[in-house]
């Protein structure tokens, strides 16, 4: 599928061979090397600037679905986590229904955040950030973003839904502690070897 000014080394990248791991995860077919390595799609390292000074931290990030259809699956996920679903279960409800790439929203990635440090203070008062994946031993992006910080609504619902259905924390958190970033991108640079920080977006 092509996506309409969006860089497809970039998708294939962030997106698609993302779900190949998944699909070996449930058929079991990753030693533990693989896990890590495939895990670096999800935790990028996020700069931001503000009143706590200039910060670097690991954030896991994650897709959401285009505006038209994020009421929807917010809906369908809340009544799939009622079943108390396996691991396997999650992750094949994830291939099949959450993550379908005609309803992924290309432009905007999201995380939560569990503790509220520099990087929280700093986006509270400059809504900027850069994301900067690398997966050894060559390929990485880096990822300029506007930032939103969502403390209700269905953004802030979505997303924590989504990390408690694969997380399965053993207790019933609390999702007013944990606001949800979504960052939009703006700019996405191609720092892999070979490429050297050419603007691919």
């Amino acid at each position: 599928m092509k996506h309409k000014n969006f860089p497809e080394d970039f998708v294939r990248f962030i997106f698609r061979e993302r779900l190949v791991f998944l699909r070996n995860m449930l058929s079991g077919g990753l030693a533990r090397s693989d896990v890590y390595l495939g895990f670096l799609r999800h935790t990028p390292v996020v700069a931001s600037f503000g009143g706590a000074g200039l910060n670097v931290a690991v954030k896991g990030v994650g897709f959401v679905p285009k505006e038209e259809f994020l009421e929807g699956m917010l809906i369908d996920v809340e009544r799939f986590m009622k079943g108390n679903p396996s691991k396997d279960e999650v992750i094949r409800f994830l291939l099949e229904y959450v993550y379908d790439e005609s309803k992924i929203d290309f432009g905007k990635l999201s995380s939560i955040e569990l503790v509220k440090g520099h990087t929280y203070q700093n986006l509270a008062k400059n809504p900027k950030a850069t994301l900067m994946f690398f997966v050894p031993p060559s390929t990485s992006f880096e990822v300029r973003c506007g930032v939103e910080i969502h403390k209700s609504g269905v953004y802030h619902k979505y997303v924590n839904s989504l990390h408690d259905l694969f997380h399965k924390p053993e207790k019933t958190r609390d999702w007013s502690k944990t606001p949800v970033y979504i960052f939009k991108i703006e700019e996405i640079y191609d720092n892999s070897i070979g490429k050297w920080g050419v603007k691919i977006y």
